[in-house]
């Protein structure tokens, strides 16, 4: 299944082009899915990517079924650093997704709408390293066990419902870039510990 992954990849664009959305085959693998360890299934997104494409991991959709086998549950993802958009609903309704490597991903800018809806096991999102500028709507609503997000001093704005029924969420900071917080984005939560300081948020 390895090579038919490729299509769920966006590949870097072309010098003065678009991204290129369509299947491209090579020998190297899409990416690595290091399953020696039965309870720890780790995705490593391929250099080179520069954006997932909507529904790409979609555990509740048939274009998740097509490429992986449905006993695999991916517990990791690790992101390079070309990556730039993690697309609509991406890893949608992944319950066994525990642990989002953000570390390498210094050139994503934009997480759509849904992309992490519904990742019940994620615990801490540490978007530091990154360029994010903006979290879209419900992008990681419902990840009930979510107990700190830490973003970055580039992102402007977080849509309506983010957040919404994240329980767990205590922590977060709104760094001075922060100007939009949308509506609903963090109803239900737990927040206990706001780090406001330089803000600029409109909130």
């Amino acid at each position: 299944f390895m090579d038919r992954l490729t299509e769920v990849l966006a590949q870097p664009a072309p010098q003065g082009g678009e991204h290129v959305t369509t299947a491209t085959h090579s020998e190297d693998p899409a990416f690595s899915l290091d399953d020696g360890d039965e309870e720890v299934n780790i995705l490593q997104i391929p250099e080179g990517t520069s954006e997932l494409r909507e529904d790409a991991f979609n555990s509740s959709n048939d274009t998740m079924s097509e490429y992986l086998d449905n006993s695999i549950e991916i517990s990791e993802v690790r992101f390079p650093s070309s990556l730039e958009e993690i697309g609509t609903r991406s890893f949608y309704d992944n319950f066994a997704l525990e642990k989002l490597d953000f570390s390498n991903a210094t050139s994503l800018k934009y997480i759509e709408s849904s992309a992490f809806e519904s990742c019940f096991g994620l615990e801490t999102v540490d978007l530091s390293n990154t360029e994010l500028r903006y979290l879209g709507k419900e992008s990681f609503k419902n990840c009930e066990a979510l107990t700190s997000v830490r973003l970055p001093n580039t992102v402007e704005h977080i849509k309506d419902m983010a957040f919404q029924d994240c329980y767990e969420l205590s922590t977060i900071n709104f760094p001075e870039s922060l100007k939009t917080i949308g509506y609903g984005a963090f109803y239900s939560c737990s927040l206990i510990e706001v780090d406001l300081e330089n803000t600029g948020s409109d909130a």
